[in-house]
């Protein structure tokens, strides 16, 4: 009886650190999102108020172009899709682990 519970209990753990992965990296890939459309509002270009599909690549690309004539980090669109990846793997773990 006693063994029983501690599986369920470090199954319960593992999930819990699957979760707070998940979201971890969605909030992490948030706070990049938003710095980049900051970054070109205070450049005085138009950027979307919320996620919209078509509009994250557009804000992208025009981030991309005006990088280098801020000096603004050239890396954070590709650090914004890794923890969008990360976050997807991490939620893929806590819904198919046994």
């Amino acid at each position: 009886m006693q063994a029983d519970n501690w599986a369920l209990i470090k199954k319960d753990a593992i999930h819990l650190i699957f979760l707070t992965g998940m979201f971890f990296f969605a909030v992490v890939g948030a706070f990049i999102y938003f710095s980049i459309t900051n970054k070109l509002r205070s450049a005085r270009e138009s950027a979307p108020e919320f996620f919209q599909r078509k509009e994250i690549f557009e804000t992208f690309s025009k981030y991309h172009r005006l990088a280098d004539q801020h000096s603004w980090p050239s890396w954070l669109p590709a650090a914004f899709w890794i923890a969008l990846l990360l976050a997807g793997a991490f939620g893929a773990l806590l819904v198919y682990w046994p």
